[in-house]
């Protein structure tokens, strides 16, 4: 198995990775299974926790199940909930039953709400620092010091949300019948199990150090594929599967399973029948742009607050799918939004957004991205035109370009002076920071830029005063910029300005997202920029800034990338630092030890230190969400992440409406 392969544990989107995670904040050691089973800290069940009160309601669940309770069409609360229900800690003070969370969210973002809010459940999950792994569907687990197994106890009792059990078949299904199936997954490196009805236990082909991150990933799949439901579906266990496709209009049983919610994140979406194990479910799918996906409360959810009352509070989410991202805007600012911070917060409209806020109910939270940096300048160091690859190779380039940007300059006309000049480094939050690493070329230096372009060998220039290349031609290229951030072609047209003034001619190619890929992925670019993930834990699940990573492939190194990732069938052999980097890489997959996995990962730090293979602009600063004033048990600083899954660490089903 190729080393992209290896982390390739569980199914994401696209431009979320399927880099190996790291494990290891739980400090797992000892035998060839390490460790003993972490106790929940769910806590015992409340023995009292079905007591009828007032009139026959039941005070521990939300009146509208009570009332289906009394008239026969749910079964008690006690029959609903697991044995040992998970107790989750509220922010502020527990909360009141009702009401309706509206949101709004990009038209093709929606699987990121529901990943994110509604459905952010998982074998295990984040705390709120993004520094420890706590249970959550599984109770404990072990994890082994040589990375080849993991097993997990699940939460006894669990139901999907149409009452059926979740046990460990659910999860086996969600493997070997989804991912792992030749014509569905097409193969994941592992072989799993289910040793009784609530023990599963993974082997792996390959070592992979940093399993169980993949574990806690927003994508994880593990625990969303309901065997009761999809398999009626599944070739292997309907013969008639491909009939039910073509009475559906549909090519065949693969094209089935995809429309159920079987196959990705995203086709979750698009079938209100799904069981879900989360605190909502499906009870309307989004139809095109334009419209409104909406979710209402999980009768059977398994868990509940520290009295002993099923959770979620909130009896529905709607979530507006919204084209253009100024309407988005006028609606968060007329208090159309009860909680939010995706899509909304730009630091532009943060000023917009404070003038409204009185009027309109609402007041900011504060995130703090993982990102280490706005946007990190990739030259292709494996451009397939020998004399730019020669340039680009140049650290005295590279490091004369960089001295070239005023950056301050960038931060006060493009971030509203939010941040500071940095490269690509730790955020200085995390353990790795390292300021001299951080501020290395940072300094906005013309004279210092000249003189290292010239030491690169580039000190003759043509009429133009554009320097002249090894061909003795002059150097020029195009910059890539993606539509996806519209910020970065106001950044990218200051730097142009910059570099021209010391010599080195650049034009902008703005492309759409797609086509940016597309490019990416065949090397056909000159140069590029993307933000720069990798500030904190992620930097364990996307280290391509740092070096040449086998997935996410690193834009500044394709060719090298996939060299390793394909162990040399592919790319191109890289130099001696990047291979140095990718043996530590190799080694840090290997080990459970958490200690032993930083130590790695410092060193490879090191060496990208010093090989400066990419040039930041600045650490981002921190953001912001909004929330109505009615609603309550939002934290007021929160980690602002895609792998993190903001805001679901924080427990969405403990926020509540109340005026």
């Amino acid at each position: 198995m190729s080393h992209q392969e290896a982390g390739r544990l569980f199914q994401r989107p696209s431009r979320s990775f399927h880099a190996p995670t790291r494990r290891g904040f739980f400090g797992v050691t000892g035998g060839a299974l390490a460790g003993v089973w972490l106790a929940s800290c769910a806590g015992e069940r409340d023995d009292e926790l079905a007591d009828a009160t007032g009139g026959g309601a039941d005070a521990r669940e939300a009146p509208q199940l009570a009332e289906m309770v009394e008239n026969g069409e749910l079964p008690p609360l006690e029959e609903r909930l697991p044995d040992n229900p998970l107790v989750v800690d509220v922010v502020d003070r527990t909360g009141v039953y009702g009401g309706t969370w509206h949101s709004a969210m990009v038209t093709g973002d929606q699987g990121w709400a529901l990943e994110r809010t509604g459905s952010h459940v998982f074998l295990v999950r984040w705390d709120e620092n993004y520094e420890e792994l706590l249970p959550d569907l599984a109770e404990e687990w072990e994890f082994s010091e040589d990375a080849r197994e993991a097993v997990f106890k699940l939460r006894e009792g669990v139901k999907w949300s149409d009452g059926e059990p979740f046990t460990a078949e659910d999860v086996v299904f969600s493997v070997n019948d989804v991912s792992q199936h030749p014509e569905l997954g097409g193969g994941m490196g592992q072989t799993v199990v289910a040793e009784d009805d609530y023990t599963v236990r993974f082997t792996l082909d390959q070592p992979n150090g940093l399993f169980m991150h993949s574990a806690a990933g927003p994508s994880s799949a593990l625990t969303a594929r309901p065997k009761h439901y999809l398999s009626q579906f599944h070739i292997d266990y309907n013969a008639d599967a491909n009939e039910l496709a073509e009475e559906e209009g549909l090519e065949d049983w693969i094209a089935l399973m995809e429309q159920k919610g079987g196959m990705h994140s995203g086709d979750r979406l698009n079938n209100a029948e799904l069981p879900m194990l989360s605190a909502w479910r499906m009870s309307e799918v989004p139809r095109g742009s334009g419209t409104m996906m909406r979710l209402e409360r999980n009768p059977y959810f398994w868990k509940v607050d520290p009295d002993g009352r099923q959770l979620p509070y909130i009896d529905e989410l709607e979530i507006s799918i919204i084209d253009d991202e100024e309407v988005m805007l006028t609606a968060a600012a007329n208090g159309e939004i009860d909680m939010q911070n995706r899509n909304i917060n730009l630091a532009r409209n943060k000023p917009v957004l404070a003038e409204e806020r009185e009027n309109s109910d609402f007041e900011f939270y504060d995130t703090t991205p993982t990102f280490m940096n706005t946007a990190m300048i990739a030259l292709n160091l494996n451009h397939q035109d020998e004399v730019m690859r020669e340039v680009f190779q140049s650290k005295d380039f590279r490091i004369g370009l960089s001295h070239a940007i005023n950056r301050q300059a960038i931060i006060d006309t493009v971030y509203q002076r939010q941040g500071e000049p940095w490269q690509g480094a730790p955020r200085p939050e995390h353990r790795f920071y390292d300021e001299a690493m951080a501020k290395q070329y940072t300094e906005y230096d013309v004279e210092l830029a000249n003189q290292y372009l010239d030491d690169a060998g580039y000190s003759e220039t043509n009429a133009n005063g554009i320097r002249l290349g090894p061909d003795g031609n002059p150097i020029t290229f195009e910059f890539m910029i993606s539509n996806f951030n519209f910020e970065w072609t106001d950044a990218a047209s200051m730097i142009i300005d910059d570099w021209q003034a010391v010599g080195i001619s650049v034009q902008m190619d703005a492309v759409d997202n797609t086509l940016h890929q597309e490019r990416e992925a065949s090397l056909e670019y000159d140069a590029t920029l993307w933000h720069g993930d990798g500030g904190m834990n992620d930097m364990f699940l996307d280290p391509r800034h740092y070096f040449p990573s086998a997935s996410p492939n690193s834009d500044f190194a394709g060719a090298w990338s996939e060299w390793y990732g394909t162990d040399g069938a592919g790319g191109e052999e890289p130099p001696a630092a990047p291979r140095e980097q990718m043996d530590l890489w190799d080694q840090l997959l290997a080990t459970g030890d958490a200690d032993e996995q930083d130590e790695l990962m410092r060193q490879i730090l090191e060496i990208s230190k010093e090989q400066f293979y990419v040039i930041g602009i600045s650490l981002p600063g921190d953001g912001y969400g909004i929330v109505k004033n009615n609603f309550h048990n939002v934290p007021g600083q929160m980690i602002e992440s895609y792998f993190w899954a903001d805001p679901g660490p924080t427990n969405p089903e403990q926020y509540f409406i109340e005026d």
